[in-house]
């Protein structure tokens, strides 16, 4: 049995749901590191970061109304899309900003943000 969690300390009632010792695994856990102990990064020019996310979502939202005036966006997080639709020659190759068809979906399920599963056609065409 395994018990995944986003909260670095499990919660007591999950555990007593799924007759888990909380005690138990919180006596067990492994250590969790302080703020402190992180790497210092000094290398990072918050202007860059901030001008290259602004542009990338300037893009995104180009291509979304274009997609949307078509057809329809199944699903899309920060780096991939899923329509049913081809996209435009001049958006997908190997450069940066440009979309990699990864698969030719079959079928689709899509529960929530970052849950689905996908039945994909297998290879690249």
């Amino acid at each position: 049995m395994v018990l995944v969690t986003y909260n670095p300390k499990p919660d007591k009632n999950i555990c007593s749901m799924h007759e888990i010792d909380h005690i138990d695994l919180l006596n067990n856990l492994p250590e969790i590191k302080k703020p402190s102990e992180y790497i210092e990064i000094n290398n990072v020019s918050v202007a860059i970061a901030s001008a290259v996310t602004s542009y990338s979502s300037s893009i995104y939202m180009t291509l979304k109304k274009y997609i949307l005036k078509k057809e329809e966006i199944h699903y899309m997080d920060t780096d991939s899309i899923v329509t049913n639709i081809e996209l435009p020659e001049y958006i997908k190759g190997n450069k940066l900003g440009q979309f990699i068809l990864d698969y030719k979906i079959l079928r689709a399920y899509f529960m929530s943000f970052k849950t689905y599963c996908l039945i994909v056609k297998y290879g690249h065409e």
